[in-house]
Protein backbone atom coordinates (compact mmCIF):
# COMPACT_ATOMS: atom_id res chain seq x y z
CA UNK A 1 0.00 0.00 0.00
CA UNK A 2 3.19 2.12 0.89
CA UNK A 3 4.58 1.45 -2.23
CA UNK A 4 1.33 1.96 -4.46
CA UNK A 5 1.34 5.72 -2.54
CA UNK A 6 4.91 6.64 -3.49
CA UNK A 7 4.49 5.74 -6.78
CA UNK A 8 0.63 7.45 -7.20
CA UNK A 9 2.23 10.94 -6.07
CA UNK A 10 5.56 10.41 -7.13
CA UNK A 11 4.09 9.87 -11.16
CA UNK A 12 1.59 13.34 -9.54
CA UNK A 13 5.02 15.37 -8.41
CA UNK A 14 6.79 14.50 -11.71
CA UNK A 15 3.87 15.47 -13.85
CA UNK A 16 3.49 18.73 -11.87
CA UNK A 17 7.03 19.57 -12.30
CA UNK A 18 7.02 19.08 -16.24
CA UNK A 19 3.35 20.78 -16.70
CA UNK A 20 2.59 23.30 -14.40
CA UNK A 21 5.77 24.33 -11.83
CA UNK A 22 9.09 24.58 -14.79
CA UNK A 23 8.35 27.94 -15.71
CA UNK A 24 8.70 29.53 -11.52
CA UNK A 25 11.39 27.02 -11.44
CA UNK A 26 13.01 28.62 -14.61
CA UNK A 27 12.69 32.24 -12.88
CA UNK A 28 13.70 31.29 -9.96
CA UNK A 29 16.78 30.07 -11.06
CA UNK A 30 17.21 33.33 -13.30
CA UNK A 31 17.14 35.34 -10.44
CA UNK A 32 19.76 33.63 -8.54
CA UNK A 33 21.77 34.19 -11.74
CA UNK A 34 21.62 37.20 -11.71
CA UNK A 35 22.15 38.08 -8.26
CA UNK A 36 25.68 37.99 -8.60
CA UNK A 37 25.76 40.55 -11.23
CA UNK A 38 23.70 43.30 -8.78
CA UNK A 39 25.42 42.25 -5.39
CA UNK A 40 28.75 40.54 -6.14
CA UNK A 41 29.08 36.85 -4.29
CA UNK A 42 33.07 37.27 -3.40
CA UNK A 43 34.24 37.60 0.19
CA UNK A 44 31.00 37.91 1.82
CA UNK A 45 30.89 38.65 5.76
CA UNK A 46 28.61 38.48 8.38
CA UNK A 47 26.15 40.97 7.50
CA UNK A 48 27.36 41.22 3.92
CA UNK A 49 26.24 37.86 3.21
CA UNK A 50 22.61 38.83 4.45
CA UNK A 51 22.28 41.59 1.81
CA UNK A 52 21.68 39.49 -0.95
CA UNK A 53 19.98 36.95 0.43
CA UNK A 54 17.84 39.20 2.18
CA UNK A 55 17.42 41.75 -0.54
CA UNK A 56 16.96 39.75 -3.70
CA UNK A 57 17.10 36.16 -3.06
CA UNK A 58 14.30 35.83 -0.68
CA UNK A 59 12.12 37.57 -4.30
CA UNK A 60 12.26 33.64 -5.50
CA UNK A 61 9.85 32.33 -2.95
CA UNK A 62 6.72 34.85 -4.69
CA UNK A 63 7.73 33.33 -8.18
CA UNK A 64 7.76 29.68 -6.65
CA UNK A 65 5.10 30.02 -4.65
CA UNK A 66 2.49 32.21 -6.16
CA UNK A 67 1.18 30.77 -9.21
CA UNK A 68 0.38 27.20 -7.64
CA UNK A 69 -3.22 27.30 -8.51
CA UNK A 70 -3.01 28.26 -11.87
CA UNK A 71 -3.04 25.14 -13.69
CA UNK A 72 -6.72 25.02 -12.78
CA UNK A 73 -7.59 28.89 -13.34
CA UNK A 74 -9.32 27.79 -16.47
CA UNK A 75 -12.66 26.22 -16.32
CA UNK A 76 -11.89 23.21 -18.73
CA UNK A 77 -8.90 22.63 -16.94
CA UNK A 78 -10.84 22.14 -13.63
CA UNK A 79 -13.04 20.37 -14.13
CA UNK A 80 -10.99 17.57 -15.82
CA UNK A 81 -8.83 17.72 -12.32
CA UNK A 82 -11.81 17.56 -10.22
CA UNK A 83 -12.94 14.22 -12.23
CA UNK A 84 -9.95 12.70 -11.50
CA UNK A 85 -9.89 10.12 -8.47
CA UNK A 86 -7.26 11.93 -6.74
CA UNK A 87 -8.52 15.18 -4.68
CA UNK A 88 -7.43 18.50 -6.31
CA UNK A 89 -6.61 19.47 -2.59
CA UNK A 90 -4.10 16.41 -2.73
CA UNK A 91 -2.56 17.47 -5.83
CA UNK A 92 -2.44 20.83 -4.55
CA UNK A 93 -0.36 20.03 -1.20
CA UNK A 94 1.94 17.97 -3.56
CA UNK A 95 2.69 21.56 -5.76
CA UNK A 96 3.28 23.12 -2.88
CA UNK A 97 5.61 20.56 -1.16
CA UNK A 98 7.81 20.30 -4.50
CA UNK A 99 7.51 24.32 -4.04
CA UNK A 100 8.89 24.65 -0.59
CA UNK A 101 10.98 21.81 -1.28
CA UNK A 102 12.59 23.58 -4.63
CA UNK A 103 12.79 27.12 -2.32
CA UNK A 104 14.83 25.07 -0.04
CA UNK A 105 16.95 23.59 -2.52
CA UNK A 106 17.93 27.01 -4.66
CA UNK A 107 18.70 28.61 -1.29
CA UNK A 108 21.15 25.86 -0.33
CA UNK A 109 22.97 25.73 -3.31
CA UNK A 110 23.32 29.61 -3.43
CA UNK A 111 24.24 29.98 0.60
CA UNK A 112 26.81 27.14 -0.53
CA UNK A 113 28.16 29.03 -3.56
CA UNK A 114 28.46 32.21 -1.14
CA UNK A 115 30.88 30.28 1.30
CA UNK A 116 32.88 29.06 -2.09
CA UNK A 117 33.31 32.37 -2.63
CA UNK A 118 34.85 33.24 0.21
CA UNK A 119 32.26 34.33 2.54
CA UNK A 120 32.39 33.88 6.57
CA UNK A 121 28.64 33.35 8.22
CA UNK A 122 26.08 31.85 9.80
CA UNK A 123 25.08 29.82 7.15
CA UNK A 124 22.28 27.75 8.94
CA UNK A 125 21.18 30.80 10.81
CA UNK A 126 21.20 32.79 7.67
CA UNK A 127 19.76 30.20 4.85
CA UNK A 128 16.91 29.63 7.67
CA UNK A 129 16.03 33.25 7.56
CA UNK A 130 16.03 34.03 3.71
CA UNK A 131 14.03 30.78 3.58
CA UNK A 132 11.34 32.71 5.87
CA UNK A 133 11.65 36.02 4.24
CA UNK A 134 11.00 33.91 0.58
CA UNK A 135 8.22 31.63 1.85
CA UNK A 136 6.12 34.79 3.82
CA UNK A 137 6.33 36.54 0.19
CA UNK A 138 5.49 33.75 -1.73
CA UNK A 139 2.74 33.02 0.82
CA UNK A 140 1.32 36.68 0.73
CA UNK A 141 1.19 36.11 -3.58
CA UNK A 142 -0.79 33.05 -3.24
CA UNK A 143 -3.43 34.01 -1.06
CA UNK A 144 -3.64 37.56 -2.93
CA UNK A 145 -4.11 34.85 -6.12
CA UNK A 146 -6.78 32.38 -3.89
CA UNK A 147 -9.08 35.50 -2.57
CA UNK A 148 -9.14 37.84 -6.59
CA UNK A 149 -8.16 35.05 -9.34
CA UNK A 150 -5.55 37.23 -10.81
CA UNK A 151 -2.01 36.46 -10.94
CA UNK A 152 -1.27 39.82 -11.72
CA UNK A 153 -2.44 40.91 -7.99
CA UNK A 154 -0.75 37.84 -6.86
CA UNK A 155 2.55 38.91 -8.00
CA UNK A 156 1.88 42.67 -6.82
CA UNK A 157 1.10 42.66 -3.77
CA UNK A 158 4.13 40.90 -2.51
CA UNK A 159 6.29 42.72 -4.76
CA UNK A 160 4.40 45.67 -2.43
CA UNK A 161 5.87 44.87 0.86
CA UNK A 162 9.01 43.84 -0.43
CA UNK A 163 9.17 47.29 -1.85
CA UNK A 164 7.89 48.77 1.54
CA UNK A 165 10.50 46.90 3.35
CA UNK A 166 13.53 47.78 1.34
CA UNK A 167 12.66 52.08 0.79
CA UNK A 168 11.54 51.97 5.36
CA UNK A 169 13.87 49.15 6.36
CA UNK A 170 10.51 47.86 7.57
CA UNK A 171 9.83 51.05 9.52
CA UNK A 172 6.19 50.28 11.59
CA UNK A 173 6.31 46.44 10.62
CA UNK A 174 7.61 45.34 14.20
CA UNK A 175 8.25 41.22 14.06
CA UNK A 176 7.13 41.54 10.17
CA UNK A 177 9.65 43.24 8.86
CA UNK A 178 11.89 41.05 5.75
CA UNK A 179 14.99 42.77 6.04
CA UNK A 180 16.33 41.92 10.12
CA UNK A 181 19.31 40.00 9.47
CA UNK A 182 21.28 42.73 7.91
CA UNK A 183 20.71 44.53 11.54
CA UNK A 184 21.81 41.63 13.07
CA UNK A 185 18.75 39.96 14.57
CA UNK A 186 16.88 36.97 13.39
CA UNK A 187 13.96 36.98 15.99
CA UNK A 188 11.88 38.22 13.00
CA UNK A 189 12.23 35.26 10.70
CA UNK A 190 10.10 33.15 12.99
CA UNK A 191 7.00 35.26 12.83
CA UNK A 192 7.35 35.47 9.23
CA UNK A 193 7.43 31.25 9.20
CA UNK A 194 4.70 31.55 11.18
CA UNK A 195 2.62 33.74 9.44
CA UNK A 196 3.51 32.31 6.13
CA UNK A 197 2.46 29.10 7.33
CA UNK A 198 -1.16 30.56 8.52
CA UNK A 199 -1.21 32.63 4.77
CA UNK A 200 -0.51 29.22 2.96
CA UNK A 201 -3.72 27.28 4.50
CA UNK A 202 -5.88 29.74 4.20
CA UNK A 203 -5.13 29.91 0.56
CA UNK A 204 -5.58 26.10 0.37
CA UNK A 205 -9.45 26.61 1.92
CA UNK A 206 -10.12 29.69 0.19
CA UNK A 207 -8.87 27.84 -2.91
CA UNK A 208 -11.28 24.77 -2.44
CA UNK A 209 -14.21 26.69 -1.26
CA UNK A 210 -14.26 28.51 -4.52
CA UNK A 211 -13.68 25.48 -6.57
CA UNK A 212 -17.51 23.88 -5.25
CA UNK A 213 -18.86 27.01 -5.92
CA UNK A 214 -17.43 27.23 -9.32
CA UNK A 215 -18.09 23.28 -10.08
CA UNK A 216 -21.67 23.81 -8.86
CA UNK A 217 -22.23 27.09 -11.30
Amino acid sequence: MFAAFIRKYGYLAGANLRNNQAPSLGIAALLLMISPMLFGMANRVGAEAAEPLEKFVSLIGIALLTPLFQAEQHPAVREVLASKKTPLAAVRLTRLFLAVLSLAVFLAVYVLLLLRAGGEFPWLPYAGGTFASAYCLGAIGLLFYSLTGQIAIGYMLPLMYYTYNLMSGGKHLGPLKLFSMSEGSYDEKGWLLAVGTVLLAASMLIANRFDGRRLNQ
